[in-house]
């Protein structure tokens, strides 16, 4: 008989840094390890399932069988990592299905690496709310795009460099972000639906205080995706700043604050425009 289609992943890889999201970290802190363990077996679960879960009382029996817990302390971790953005709260609600935009991004982003065909359902696909015309074709082909964007950007990096320090010694003076990034300030790669990878470093050091040795790959795509959503190098300024005035990060002296927090989209939502956090 032959080996019926998976429509899921038989792998998927998992960022290094994922215990310095803020979220998960607080996940733990209320939840204990307990609450990691059941996002991490139900997130397993969905990219074997295709990047969406169905979430009913077999699946929450199946997590609670697994862990030897209760059902009711499942579904308590569930609605809290609705509530925090791990999940889509408003598909959880609507739709009973577990999910988020980062899954489905790096679900997408692994079968087009695998070269693997995948089909998000209409209803649940949170990759087209800003292209309510578009298909999970177009998407996919953006993606792609957004990828090769990337890698044109590393290939480029030394380049960069050495014409920044020319710049530098042809203006006599150094190229920082100032306040509201004025374009004549900025080299130009920033500004070519790119983004200057080392610059961005170092003011994010700058501005937290902070020694990041590097910017990860995944990192990387989640900022050029901002800028495919709309977001402005502007923003990305403005929330790490913002994120450093924040009251709780201020009192954990921004031990939670990474690059890849400053990334994720609904940081950069809550953070861009706010001066207060």
């Amino acid at each position: 008989m032959a080996r019926p289609n998976k429509i899921g992943l038989f792998y998927y890889n998992i960022d290094t840094d994922r215990y310095s999201d803020i979220r998960i970290r607080r996940l733990k802190n209320d939840f204990k390890c307990m609450g990691l363990c059941v996002y991490d077996y139900i997130l397993n679960s969905i990219y074997r399932n295709g990047g969406v879960l169905e979430w009913d009382e077999s699946t929450a029996f199946d997590v609670s069988e697994y862990f030897g817990l209760k059902e009711t302390q499942v579904i308590e971790v569930v609605n809290y990592c609705c509530k925090t953005g791990l999940f889509n709260k408003e598909l959880f609600t609507s739709e009973r299905v577990l999910t988020s935009k980062s899954i489905q991004e790096r679900y997408v982003y692994i079968c087009k690496n695998a070269k693997i065909k995948y089909k998000l359902e209409e209803r649940f696909n949170l990759l087209e709310t800003d292209k309510k015309n578009s298909s999970t074709e177009d998407y996919s082909k953006s993606t792609e795009e957004t990828l090769k964007s990337t890698e044109d950007l590393l290939k480029s990096s030394e380049e960069s460099t050495q014409r920044k320090e020319k710049e530098k010694i042809n203006n006599k003076k150094e190229i920082f972000f100032p306040d509201g990034l004025p374009e004549s300030d900025i080299p130009d790669p920033y500004f070519n639906n790119s983004i200057d990878w080392k610059m961005l470093l170092e003011q994010f050091n700058k501005i937290t205080g902070k020694n990041q040795p590097a910017i990860t790959g995944r990192t990387r795509m989640q900022f050029l995706e901002r800028l495919r959503e709309g977001f402005t190098k502007n923003d990305i300024l403005n929330t790490i700043k913002n994120a450093c005035k924040d009251s709780y990060h201020k009192d954990h002296n921004l031990k939670f604050i990474n690059l890849m927090y400053i990334s994720e989209a609904k940081t950069m939502e809550q953070y861009a425009n706010n001066k207060h956090g």
